[in-house]
């Protein structure tokens, strides 16, 4: 997958990422106002954040990485063909 697909992927996450942060915000209301529990649903509200902190730094490296591309494009290079035998390298699941 190239960069600018990675980066288009990441902005996409962050997106889809704040559109479920709204409607969760909006179900713990209706919930609070139906006077339901609504704890589990705080819970889970916690989760998509702390999951869109994650998606909003990876888009920070993404950017950072094509930043530093734009401006020098061999030592990017360089990086890539670090990066993937190390990739390759890794257990499955992490």
């Amino acid at each position: 997958m190239a960069l600018a697909d990675d980066i288009e992927m990441a902005e996409r996450h962050v997106r889809e990422g704040e559109r479920h942060i709204i409607r969760q915000h909006a179900l713990i209301a209706q919930l609070k106002q139906d006077g339901l529990p609504a704890d589990v649903a705080v819970r889970f509200l916690d989760l998509l954040e702390d999951l869109q902190l994650v998606h909003r730094q990876h888009l920070s490296r993404l950017l950072r990485k094509a930043a530093v591309a734009k401006c020098y494009p061999q030592r990017a290079r360089q990086t890539q063909d670090e990066e993937l035998p190390a990739l390759r390298a890794q257990p499955k699941g992490k």
